[in-house]
C-alpha cells in the first residue's frame, strides 16, 4: 500500500490517561485489475484490537473511493468496542467525516430524550410541517417523526433516549444550545 494519509488517535484507558495510539492509514487509490473498471482505496488500522488489518473499499473512480474509504474509517472507530475511549488531539471527535454529515443529535439526559435533526432538508423557515407520533410496544409515546412541505423527514424526537438511542449515539452528542 502506497500510504498517502496517516492519522494518529490516541486510546485512553477507563480514567482517560493515555495507553496508546490506534493509527489509520489510507493508501493512494488504483484501478482495480480484478473490478469492472472501479477504482480500490486501501486502508489500514493498527492498534484497534479485532480491526487491527489492511483493508479496500472500491469507488467508481479514485475520487469516491477516496470519499468513501473515510466513511468507512469513521464507521469501524465509531462502532468499535473502544470508541468512547479514541481521542484526536485530545478530543472525542475523531476527525473523519460521518457518512450521515448531516445529522446532529442533541441528547437531553434530563429529560431522558433526544433530538435527532437532519440538517439541509429542511424547509425555508426551517420549521417541520407535519408530525406523526409513534407509540412504543408500551403504549407510551416512543417518537415523533417530523415531516417538511416536500414530505422528507427532517427530524425524530426520541423519548426514553437511555434505552432507545444507541450508546454511541449518546456518547457523541452534540450539547444543547441555549
Amino acid at each position: 500500500m502506497n500510504v498517502i494519509a496517516r492519522r494518529v488517535l490516541q486510546l485512553h484507558d477507563v480514567d482517560g490517561q493515555g495507553v496508546g495510539d490506534v493509527v489509520v492509514s489510507i493508501g493512494q487509490p488504483y484501478l482495480d485489475p480484478e473490478g469492472e473498471g472501479e477504482w480500490a482505496c486501501p486502508y489500514a488500522i493498527e492498534g484497534l484490537g479485532e480491526w487491527d488489518g489492511q483493508y479496500q473499499i472500491a469507488g467508481e473512480d479514485a475520487v469516491q473511493a477516496l470519499q468513501l474509504v473515510q466513511g468507512v474509517i469513521w464507521g469501524v472507530l465509531t462502532g468499535s468496542e473502544m470508541s468512547h475511549r479514541l481521542r484526536l488531539w485530545g478530543r472525542p471527535d475523531l476527525g473523519f467525516p460521518s457518512p450521515f454529515h448531516r445529522v446532529r443529535v442533541v441528547h437531553e439526559p434530563a429529560s431522558n430524550s433526544a433530538y435527532i435533526g437532519f440538517s439541509g432538508v429542511f424547509d425555508h423557515d426551517g420549521d417541520a410541517v407535519d408530525q406523526l407520533e409513534l407509540d412504543g410496544r408500551d403504549g407510551e409515546l416512543a417518537a415523533i417523526l417530523d415531516f417538511a412541505h416536500s414530505g422528507e423527514l427532517v427530524g425524530i424526537e426520541l423519548f426514553d433516549a437511555a434505552v432507545r438511542l444507541p450508546e454511541g449515539m449518546r456518547q457523541r452528542t452534540h450539547p444543547a444550545e441555549p
